[in-house]
C-alpha cells in the first residue's frame, strides 16, 4: 500500500511514502534520490499498525520525517541513513520504533562496521555536562550538574545498577520527585545529545520516563470518614516574623556581649533590604553609593563553590537608602573597606557561607579537642524563652520584609517587588503569607489605606528615578 500522492498510487518522486508488511504494520520507503550512496531503497519500520484510527498519525509522522529529510537530519556524514535522527523525529509524536536487526535493510545488504564501545551512563553524564556548560550559569553547574545530579544518579546505581527503568523507580521510591523528574528529565537530554553525536548507539533508554512522575497530586481524594481539623494549620502557616519580633531579635543582638553581637549589622542589613543570602554575601562596599543614597545588587556570593556570580535573575538592581535613615546609618557603623572588599566578612575578610549562618541562627555544633561543644543559636534562644512565636529560617528574613512593606507599611506591591526582584505572582506564591492579616480586616466594611494615592503615586516616581539612576551608574562602569 502506498501513500496517495499520485492518481497512480505511486509517491512523488523525491518524497517519502511508505508501505506495510505481511503483520499490516507500516513501513517508511525512503526515496532513493535523497540517499545515492546507498545501493537499495531505504526501507525502515514505523512502529505502528496501518489501521483507519492510526491514518492522521501516520500522515503526520511523513510530514515530519519529509521535513527532516529536507533539512539534511536524516543523513550521516557519509550520505547514509541516520536512524537515530529518525527515532528523534518520531519520539515526538509519541512513535518509538525499534530499528535493530533492519541496519543490514538500509544500507542494500552490507555488513556494518563494528560499533564502537558505548559509554556508561556516568560518562554521557559527563559529556553533556562539559556541552552545557556554557550556557548554565556557574551554580548551577558545579554545585547542581556536577555534584548533587552526580550524587543521586550513584545512589540509583549502586542501588539497582545501570537499568534506567530500576534506576527511575528507585529515585521515584527514594528522592524527592521533584528533583527526580528534572533528573531523568536531563538523562533523556544527554543521551540524545550522545546519540546525535555517535556516542551512543541504541534507543534512547530514558526516553518517556518522566511521564507518570507528579511531584503534587492535585486531585487526591477527601475522604469523609478520615477528616482531623487542621485549623491551627491553616492559621500557622505565617513565613515571615512580625516586625516587633524583628525588633526584639535586633535588640538581642545588639545588646549580646558574647558571640551574637558580631551578627547584629548582617541580620539587621537583611531584614532591612529583604535581599538573597547570596546577595548580601557578595555585597562590596563599592556597590554603597553614599552619594546617590543608594544600593545596587549586581552580584551573589555561592559558598559551596566559593566564588561570586551574578543575580538570581542576571539583572542589577537598585534599592533606596535614604541619607541618615536607618539603613544608612546601620552601614555607617561600619569600618569601611576597599571598593572591591565585602561589606560582611568573617575571618580573613572572607564572605559569609550559609551553613556558617544557619549555625549562629539555629543551632552549632562543634568540636573544641576531643569534646564536643554545641549552643542554641540566637532564634533558637529566643523562641525557647517565649519572645518569638516559631522558629523560622534564615531565607525568611526576606519574606518578612516584603511582608511588613506591603501589609503593615501600606507600600505598593509593585514598588517592593521592583526592590525585590521578582513578579507579583512569585511574591503572592512565595513570600506574602496572609494568614496573620486577612483577620484583621472586616469583610462588612470598606477597607481605606493608610497612604493616599498621591503618596503612592510619588513611590512610583520614586522607582523611575531610581532606574534612571542605575542606568547611568552602569554607564559609568562600562565607561
Amino acid at each position: 500500500m502506498n501513500s496517495g500522492k499520485t492518481p497512480t498510487g505511486k509517491a512523488l518522486q523525491g518524497t517519502i511514502g511508505f508501505t506495510t508488511n505481511k503483520q499490516n504494520k507500516v513501513i517508511i520507503n525512503m526515496p532513493r534520490p535523497w540517499f545515492p550512496k546507498v545501493k537499495n531503497q531505504i526501507k525502515v519500520p514505523l512502529g505502528i499498525e496501518f489501521s483507519k484510527d492510526n491514518q492522521g498519525l501516520i500522515q503526520r509522522a511523513i510530514d515530519r520525517l519529509q521535513i527532516a529529510l529536507e533539512d539534511g537530519k536524516l543523513h550521516n556524514p557519509d550520505g547514509s541513513f541516520n536512524k537515530y535522527e529518525y527515532q528523534e523525529v518520531l519520539s515526538h509524536l509519541k512513535i518509538f520504533p525499534i530499528l535493530r536487526g533492519v541496519m543490514k535493510v538500509i544500507e542494500g545488504g552490507k555488513g556494518q562496521p563494528p560499533i564502537k564501545p558505548e559509554l556508561s551512563l556516568l560518562e554521557i553524564w559527563d559529556k553533556y555536562c562539559e556541552y552545557r556548560k556554557s550556557s548554565l550559569a556557574i551554580s548551577t553547574y558545579e554545585v547542581h550538574y556536577k555534584v548533587r545530579y552526580v550524587r543521586f544518579i550513584n545512589s540509583a546505581l549502586n542501588a539497582v545498577g545501570d537499568n534506567p527503568l530500576e534506576i527511575r523507580n528507585w529515585l521515584v521510591a527514594n528522592r524527592n520527585l521533584k528533583d527526580v523528574k528534572n533528573i531523568i528529565s536531563l538523562l533523556e537530554k544527554a543521551y540524545n545529545f550522545a546519540i546525535q553525536h555517535n556516542l551512543y548507539f541504541s534507543v534512547n533508554p530514558y526516553l518517556g520516563l518522566t511521564d507518570d512522575i507528579e511531584s503534587n497530586n492535585k486531585n487526591k481524594e477527601i475522604k469523609q470518614d478520615e477528616y482531623k481539623s487542621n485549623d491551627d494549620d491553616y492559621l500557622n502557616k505565617s513565613k515571615a516574623f512580625t516586625w516587633n519580633e524583628v525588633e526584639i531579635i535586633l535588640d538581642f543582638l545588639k545588646n549580646d556581649k558574647g558571640r551574637f553581637k558580631r551578627w547584629y549589622h548582617f541580620t539587621a542589613f537583611r531584614f532591612l533590604t529583604g535581599c538573597r543570602l547570596g546577595e548580601v554575601s557578595g555585597l562590596f562596599w563599592g556597590d554603597i553609593k553614599w552619594d546617590k543614597e543608594c544600593i545596587v545588587f549586581n552580584r551573589a556570593y555561592v559558598s559551596e563553590i566559593k566564588k561570586f556570580k551574578s543575580t538570581k535573575n542576571n539583572t542589577t538592581r537598585i534599592f533606596p537608602m535614604l541619607k541618615n535613615g536607618r539603613l544608612w546609618n546601620l552601614l555607617k557603623e561600619l569600618k569601611q573597606g576597599e571598593p572591591n572588599e565585602c561589606v560582611f566578612a568573617g575571618k580573613n575578610n572572607k564572605a559569609f557561607s550559609p551553613n556558617l549562618i544557619n549555625k549562629y541562627w539555629n543551632y552549632c555544633n562543634t568540636k573544641r579537642k576531643t569534646n564536643p561543644l554545641g549552643y542554641d543559636g540566637f532564634i533558637t534562644i529566643l523562641v525557647k524563652q517565649g519572645k518569638l512565636k516559631k522558629y523560622l529560617p534564615p531565607y525568611n528574613t526576606r519574606h518578612t520584609f516584603i511582608t511588613h512593606c506591603i501589609y503593615d507599611l501600606n507600600i505598593p506591591s509593585d514598588v517592593v517587588n521592583t526592590w525585590c526582584e521578582h513578579s507579583d505572582e512569585v511574591s503572592r506564591k512565595h513570600y506574602r503569607d496572609t494568614s496573620e492579616y486577612i483577620k484583621q480586616f472586616n469583610p462588612d466594611m470598606q477597607f481605606v489605606a493608610d497612604k493616599p494615592n498621591n503618596e503612592i503615586n510619588e513611590l512610583k516616581e520614586l522607582i523611575k528615578m531610581q532606574q534612571a539612576q542605575i542606568d547611568l551608574l552602569l554607564k559609568k562602569q562600562q565607561d
